[in-house]
């Protein structure tokens, strides 16, 4: 049982990471580079959705660290 936690508390971060590098690239890169000002403004709006992001990714990862001592602890 607790393998299998950890094994999907892993997949999720490995999850998040991967979205949030392809929103940091998608976002910050791919529109800013392009010189149109509404594309400039999706380009802060990539950059917004980043940051939501890895406020998301890091509570998980807080989260996730207190369900895994709750589980040790219960042994």
């Amino acid at each position: 049982m607790k393998s299998l936690l950890f094994v999907l508390l892993r997949g999720l971060h490995l999850f998040c990471v991967v979205s949030l590098v392809f929103c940091a690239l998608y976002g910050l890169y791919g529109y800013c580079t392009v010189g149109d000002s509404v594309e400039c403004m999706n380009c802060l709006t990539g950059a917004f959705v980043y940051l939501v992001g890895l406020s998301v990714y890091l509570t998980l990862v807080w989260s996730s660290r207190r369900v895994c001592e709750w589980v040790v602890g219960q042994e």
